[in-house]
């Protein structure tokens, strides 16, 4: 039974390699399946190794599909499943956080400076986009991309005070 079990797994993942490494993306019932079977602890890892693998036609779409189903009851990961993103698929970064955030504004600082940290390079454009996005955590979300990259809080507050910036910004009346 224990050898038959690991023989199912073992077809079942090398099924969902060809797919993942095939041109047709991995459907919302294979996602969660994965998800289902993947230790908490691993989550992290086998997001961001699922995002990786995707063609990079259907990388930003599997992203978010994958964020959404991993952290549907592991709301506690989603600062550490982000920052696996980040540093895999970077391409992708900006848009994973921002989903990320928009599910669960409570954790902004956190999966912000998680985001900053495994992307750096792509500091400004996840602070900006994320807290135009979230204004109502858009201080906790510059706060923890300035945690995770204080050399970029120059930039933030520079682009901040512009009149592009502040027009996306304001409510309107």
């Amino acid at each position: 039974s224990r050898i038959a079990h690991r023989l199912g797994i073992t077809l079942l993942l090398s099924f969902l390699a060809t797919t993942i490494l095939g041109s047709s993306p991995l459907t919302h019932r294979q996602i969660n399946r994965i998800s289902e079977e993947t230790s908490m602890v691993e989550k992290p890892a086998k997001a961001a190794e699922i995002i990786s693998q995707t063609n990079p036609s259907h990388r930003q779409r599997i992203a978010i599909r994958v964020v959404r189903i991993f952290l549907k009851e592991a709301h506690f990961l989603a600062p550490s499943l982000v920052g696996a993103i980040a540093g895999s698929s970077p391409e992708v970064i900006v848009e994973v956080t921002s989903e990320a955030v928009q599910l669960f504004p409570e954790s902004a600082y956190s999966i912000v400076k998680a985001a900053v940290a495994g992307a750096p390079d792509l500091a400004t454009a996840i602070a900006l986009r994320v807290s135009v996005e979230n204004l109502t955590n858009a201080e906790p979300i510059l706060a923890g991309a300035v945690s995770a990259k204080p050399e970029a809080a120059p930039t933030l507050l520079a682009a901040l005070e512009s009149p592009e910036m502040l027009q996306r910004t304001e409510t309107p009346s």
